[in-house]
């Protein structure tokens, strides 16, 4: 399987196979250091949530992507997020072949440490305030937008090159690039205006903002780490694919992006310690436990 972010048995080359299971043993054990017993259904629930959502594939033209589902964990688990996807990935490969056994470091490696910086960002990202500030909130989309917009002409222009002239070579002079045409500048730039635009007319919780950023950059570093694996590690049969790779992915990008922003948005009101604590927002009174008002 080589366009879903679950790399299978033989297309990544043996050393880099050792590699990923070095990084993996010290992922985990990073995210094993001192379990409370009080983390531990919380992680068994998450990880059954995590085997089930990525195991259902998404159809895109030719190719399926599936969504990744770790930038969720990491935002409610943190750093435990590395040990609920070792077990996932594992009972995924061992019970359907989603995935396999061998590149299970690889996997790991891949969808690990996105998620462990995404727990360990969110908490301090909400209590900043920074993303309650309107004009801030527009940047990161418009940044954000522009990233997205910018990756899809690029991969494109990857995969023609590809298609007409038989090479996966992309064009070395940035003069040949399509971003630096006019029309394709004008058209990307215009695009993430309207996303930041519409952020700001539907006036979205601060806290949808924390999970949308939080969101897409776990699934963009995912699908980047991903493809980096493939383009520098595969066989060489299917080091060309990583093209295709990341362009079927990143719709997933975008869904996990908003689908993590509506989840720490509801977590920030029904279960604020799960995402870092609660955060009042400016000119509320704060809160008892008991539910008055001081």
């Amino acid at each position: 399987m080589v366009f879903a972010v679950h790399l299978s048995d033989g297309v990544i080359a043996g050393p880099w196979l050792i590699a990923g299971w070095v990084l993996a043993a010290g992922l985990v054990a990073v995210a094993s250091w001192h379990v409370r017993d009080a983390d531990v259904s919380r992680i068994g629930v998450l990880t059954a949530a995590f085997f089930v959502g990525t195991l259902i594939h998404l159809k895109l033209g030719a190719v399926s992507a599936h969504l990744l589902l770790n930038g969720l964990l990491g935002v409610i688990l943190g750093v435990r997020a590395g040990l609920a996807i070792a077990v996932g990935l594992l009972l995924q490969a061992l019970m359907f072949g989603h995935g396999g056994v061998t590149t299970l470091g690889v996997n790991v490696a891949v969808y690990a440490p996105p998620a462990m910086l995404a727990g360990l960002a969110c908490g301090p990202l909400r209590h900043s305030g920074i993303v309650r500030v309107p004009a801030v909130r527009f940047v990161i989309v418009f940044i954000a937008a522009v990233v997205l917009l910018s990756t899809v002409v690029l991969v494109a222009q990857w995969l023609h090159v590809a298609m007409t002239s038989g090479r996966d070579h992309f064009p070395a002079d940035p003069a040949e690039w399509w971003l630096t045409y006019p029309a394709v500048m004008v058209a990307t730039v215009s695009g993430a205006a309207i996303a930041a635009c519409a952020e700001r007319w539907i006036e979205s919780d601060p806290e949808f903002a924390v999970g949308l950023l939080l969101g897409g950059a776990t699934a963009y570093a995912t699908v980047g780490l991903n493809v980096i694996w493939l383009a520098v590690a595969g066989i060489p049969a299917v080091r060309p694919m990583a093209g295709v790779a990341l362009f079927a992915n990143l719709p997933v990008v975008l869904v996990e992006a908003v689908g993590v922003g509506f989840v720490v948005a509801f977590l920030a009101i029904v279960r604020p310690e799960w995402v870092g604590g609660r955060v009042d927002h400016p000119g509320a009174g704060s809160t008892s436990s008991n539910g008055t008002s001081h």
